[in-house]
């Protein structure tokens, strides 16, 4: 199926449209089988790579921010994406354009999701970003969502900065 998806930019589109209409009542074990299909025709992909970036999974990313339905389903579709380590420079030209303004909209519902998916992005670096500068980005969004006004955007701000200091205890500024 990956070689399918990477193999023509029209039948990645309709193979997509198609998946896309499951992805709402898969378990999560469909769903993360289906993530590394998509991951390993990205990883594949050369001359569909881009095309699998723009058309595909840039909307994948978008409904995970903004689709209240979807938002957990995607997560977990998107999980072999967040979790690999080659994966960097795509994560932050997928979730930049949503991520960091999602965080500030005035819509808690879609703060809360954006907050959920941050520390699965920590640090969302740039290719030619320092990491410093990437990690006080995000530390900062993280302690603005600590003072939210809406509680459930609280809760899942504690638990955003747990598991990112879990990870990154040694690397986040103690300032």
């Amino acid at each position: 199926m990956a070689y399918l998806l990477q193999s023509d930019g029209d039948l990645m589109r309709i193979l997509h449209a198609s998946i896309k209409q499951h992805v709402p009542h898969a378990p999560p074990s469909v769903l993360t089988a289906l993530g590394q299909v998509y991951y390993q025709a990205w990883k594949e992909a050369t001359l569909t790579q881009s095309t699998l970036e723009l058309d595909v999974l840039e909307e994948l990313v978008y409904a995970s921010v903004h689709n209240e339905r979807l938002h957990k389903k995607l997560l977990t579709f998107l999980q072999p994406f967040t979790e690999a380590k080659d994966t960097r420079d795509l994560l932050h030209q997928l979730y930049t354009p949503f991520l960091w303004r999602a965080l500030t909209v005035p819509h808690a519902t879609v703060r809360l999701q954006a907050c959920r998916i941050l520390p699965y992005v920590f640090p969302l670096q740039g290719p030619n970003e320092l990491t410093k500068v990437a990690m006080d980005r995000a530390c900062q969004a993280l302690l603005q969502l600590l003072d939210d006004a809406n509680p459930g955007v609280r809760v899942a701000a504690c638990q955003a900065a747990t598991q990112v200091l879990g990870v990154y205890w040694d690397a986040v500024p103690s300032d």
